[in-house]
């Protein structure tokens, strides 16, 4: 339907009109008006279609209220209809690009043969902006696609190569790139591929403006902040990062760890500021709950965790358990204590991180383990209220290590990462996280994050996200299954989700994939 305004002082003209407008079913929604003034004031607060008016009227007449809405909308179709066939009259109306001009009184056949006219403009004016429309949606949704695809290139090249710089370069994001505050939001639950999810408004209801996110899979997503706030200082960051935090905690109703990097300097530095940003997020067991993390640069990062400064000691006492010599072990246990006890700098959750991994080795090294889990150790030391407590446990599992040692801790390692690897292998199509796989090993979620990535070189969910893609291209390339049956198969019942995770690992939509034969990149 189309809005017709109909303007005459004169009623049973404007009746006339509408009981005709009714008789015939024309595909108008008709407002009559009965000068121009009240009809200009109409127009300036409502949408109008068609304008039929009127010549001679009190307050403006029609000529008058043409003119005045010719210039509020050069799409509107006018038509005029007078009992003034005045050549004058009919100047003007040619002058303000006047659809028809109808003599009074109207004779039916011509009224509705110039009312079909307007309608079928108005019907053409109406597809051409839908095709416009849709043109200019399809035009932002590739713009955004390569967009994205550019982002998660520049997060994983590497180096980058002279193809990815021209290609930045060209596309214009740099100089959005060079004043963004590049954000990194670890998710305690599967959060980035559920239906309906609008990650980016949920970023704007808290820092206004238009922001580039990229989902890199259920857990993890990063964001680039367009926002000035990378002129302030280390704290105004870390004030706008807990700030956030804290509404999309609310918003999601699950507990997140983010780390931020800013100002990113060029876009090249993306690669590195990103794998920064997932090795401080390694260190989140240090805080309960959430932590926001800041890497502001590179000598005076707010996130300097004393697990760089402790390194070494906790590998030496930790290869002095590996290798059976407990006595040595012993001591640099009591060393360790006594420079916890006098530096006063180490949190209570850091001290219990270091000594679960002590314990842990300690743990491999028991001849006689039963079928006593390692978790109801690792509980016990978590729940513990002083340090004399953690500094005991370990003391008794020296003791009940201190035999023949029974299990190679090289091959305890790699027995471990055979089990997670044979889990992704056996239940990628599953809701799989690290809770789960942490369980069916006998390790905490956190042991498990750090010993995949110093094994294997990747992080847990890379390498489920890897192993499903590869599942999804072998199902595409080996069967006829729907889309979306492969993507329930895979682990995603998302399937949006799943083809925009598909087309950032391959380039091209999984439909478009099968059809055209694409070899694996």
């Amino acid at each position: 339907m189309f809005k017709a305004l109909i303007v005459d002082d004169q009623l049973e003209e404007r009746e006339g009109i509408r009981f005709l407008i009714d008789k015939y079913k024309l595909k108008l929604d008709p407002v009559e008006m009965s000068n121009g003034e009240e009809a200009f004031q109409y127009l300036l607060e409502n949408h109008v279609d068609i304008l039929l008016t009127d010549i001679k009227m009190p307050f403006m007449d029609g000529l008058e209220l043409t003119r005045r809405a010719r210039e509020l909308d050069e799409n509107l179709k006018i038509i005029i209809f007078s009992a003034h066939g005045e050549f004058e009259y009919a100047k003007q109306a040619i002058a303000y690009k006047v659809e028809h001009y109808i003599l009074k009184p109207i004779e039916v056949g011509e009224f509705l043969q110039v009312m079909e006219s307007a309608i079928t403009l108005c019907e053409q004016a109406a597809e051409n902006k839908r095709q416009a429309r849709t043109f200019e949606n399809a035009h932002r949704m590739a713009a955004q696609y390569e967009k994205k695809q550019l982002l998660w290139e520049l997060l994983h090249s590497g180096p980058i190569s002279d193809s990815l710089r021209n290609r930045v370069d060209e596309s214009g994001i740099r100089a959005d790139l060079e004043r963004s505050v590049m954000l990194l939001v670890d998710a305690a639950g599967r959060l980035f591929d559920a239906d309906g999810l609008d990650f980016a408004k949920a970023v704007r209801e808290c820092v206004p403006g238009e922001h580039d996110v990229l989902n890199l899979h259920e857990y993890q997503s990063v964001v680039f902040l367009k926002t000035g706030a990378h002129r302030g200082t280390n704290d105004e960051l870390v004030m706008l990062g807990e700030q956030l935090n804290a509404h999309l905690q609310s918003r999601f109703g699950m507990n997140m760890c983010m780390a931020i990097a800013g100002p990113v300097e060029e876009a090249e530095c993306v690669c590195g500021l990103y794998q920064q940003m997932e090795s401080v997020l390694e260190n989140r067991f240090f805080a309960e709950g959430s932590k926001v993390f800041l890497l502001a640069g590179s000598d005076d990062s707010l996130y300097k965790g004393p697990i760089y400064a402790a390194d070494s000691v906790l590998e030496t006492v930790c290869e002095q358990v590996r290798s059976g010599r407990f006595d040595q072990a012993a001591a640099g246990i009591d060393r360790l204590f006594r420079e916890f006890s006098a530096s006063g700098s180490h949190s209570a959750i850091y001290v219990k991180y270091l000594c679960t991994e002590i314990a842990k080795n300690l743990f491999a090294q028991i001849p006689e383990r039963g079928d006593r889990p390692f978790r109801a150790i690792a509980e016990s030391l978590y729940k513990t209220n002083h340090i004399e407590d953690v500094k005991r446990i370990l003391l008794a599992l020296l003791d009940e290590a201190n035999g023949e040692s029974v299990c190679s801790p090289a091959k305890s390692t790699s027995k471990a990462i055979e089990q997670i690897m044979a889990i992704i292998h056996s239940e990628y199509m599953n809701d799989l996280g690290l809770d789960y796989v942490a369980d069916k090993v006998y390790m905490s979620s956190k042991y498990v994050s750090n010993l995949f990535k110093k094994e294997t070189g990747q992080s847990f969910m890379k390498a489920l996200t890897a192993h499903r893609m590869y599942k999804a291209e072998q199902l595409l390339r080996e069967t006829n299954k729907k889309v979306a049956d492969i993507s329930i198969e895979v682990g995603y019942p998302n399937t949006s989700y799943f083809c925009n995770l598909f087309k950032s690992y391959f380039g091209t939509s999984p439909a478009q994939f099968r059809e055209r034969g694409y070899s694996r990149i």
